[in-house]
């Protein structure tokens, strides 16, 4: 995978006697030029006196570099070659040499924010990995270019040329669910080939609130005068909290929702809630669900020390009833804070008192 060599070839050659391998590139270096900056001075004769002192320690590139007077070592003596040839005592004993890296792509990882599923219409991060021994800013001439093709959906072809200066990482997102493929093309300014690494990846569908079981109610507020009262001859539901805390205290396992910000949800199955809070999450299990459901409330605050729990679960024909409180713990009286946390929720039911239902409602 990672090749160091040395040749002597004159520029033409240099750019039409090479196949490279579908994800390998070739990055060349003069010999002095240590730290890589495009020329051979002081601080390259600096860097090689540190570490003939022990206070440092060349690797990989940079010690063949260090190499100044190719006598298969690197000692005190490359430094004072550097030295005499910034002095113009002596020419460049390697002039028209160049150390030729070969590097490659291992993998190009895809991963969505907070470790969530890949999702239609959510930000995809591709994260382009190399061998250990590159570094990006070795090779400040190099471009990258994104291509996106539709594998399920072949009308999908998006190209997008990105000049990166730093780790070499794009987000993306895709309107629908289905097979997709990225190729990420590296190329440099002065060769004439490139080169290119492709990799498939699935998008699953985005979650949809069905507007009966899982009602949206952002477009409400959090006070008690925003909601209904329950009617009259509802019974109540026996129910235990699960989790009652502000989004930053769940655990990584129960995941979050960037479907809305203030929902109830009635869930009856693992796929139910890992859809809802796209997560494939670890903590309710098909085996849990065998015999509970969930009833979850999320509602933001309008200040740090608010909190919504659920109160109560009433039940009227195929109604589900969930009470939940706005309330707020501030220990300074008229006085509002900003970060208002978003508050998670979560009971479980017996799942044959809820087996029943068909629709939700906050009260």
């Amino acid at each position: 995978m990672k090749k160091l060599v040395s040749v002597i070839l004159i520029a033409v050659l240099m750019m039409t006697a090479f196949v490279l391998p579908a994800n390998a590139n070739i990055i060349d270096y003069f010999y002095g030029d240590v730290t890589k900056d495009g020329k051979v001075d002081v601080m390259d004769a600096t860097v090689i006196s540190r570490h003939c002192a022990r206070l440092i320690t060349l690797e990989h590139i940079e010690y063949a570099l260090a190499d100044f007077n190719n006598d298969d070592a690197v000692s005190v003596l490359d430094a004072t070659y550097i030295q005499m040839y910034l002095a113009k005592l002596i020419k460049h004993p390697r002039f028209n040499e160049w150390l030729e890296y070969y590097v490659e792509i291992e993998d190009i990882v895809i991963e969505s924010y907070k470790g969530t599923p890949l999702l239609a219409n959510k930000s995809i991060v591709f994260k382009v990995l190399f061998d250990e021994e590159y570094n990006v800013s070795d090779d400040k001439d190099a471009k990258y270019d994104y291509t996106f093709r539709g594998i399920t959906d072949e009308t999908y072809y998006k190209t997008y040329p990105h000049d990166i200066s730093s780790y070499p990482s794009i987000s993306w997102s895709f309107p629908s669910a289905g097979i997709y493929e990225i190729t990420v093309k590296v190329y440099n300014g002065y060769w004439l080939g490139s080169y290119t690494y492709t990799k498939r990846f699935e998008v699953l569908p985005e979650y949809e609130f069905d507007g009966m079981r899982f009602v949206d109610y952002s477009h409400l507020g959090n006070y008690w005068m925003d909601y209904p009262q329950p009617p009259e001859g509802t019974t109540d539901i026996e129910y235990q909290s699960v989790v009652d805390c502000k989004y930053m205290d769940l655990k990584g396992g129960y995941g979050w929702s960037s479907k809305s910000e203030r929902f109830v949800a009635l869930i009856h199955t693992k796929e139910e809630y890992d859809n809802l809070f796209e997560i494939d999450n670890t903590e309710f299990d098909d085996e849990f669900f065998e015999e509970k459901s969930l009833v979850v409330a999320v509602s933001p605050g309008y200040e740090w020390h608010d909190y919504s729990p659920i109160m109560g679960l009433k039940t009227k024909d195929d109604v589900l009833y969930v009470d939940v409180a706005y309330l707020n713990n501030s220990p300074y009286e008229g006085v509002e804070l900003p970060a208002a946390p978003t508050w998670y929720s979560y009971v479980s039911v017996d799942k044959a008192d809820v087996e029943h239902i068909a629709s939700v409602q906050r009260v």
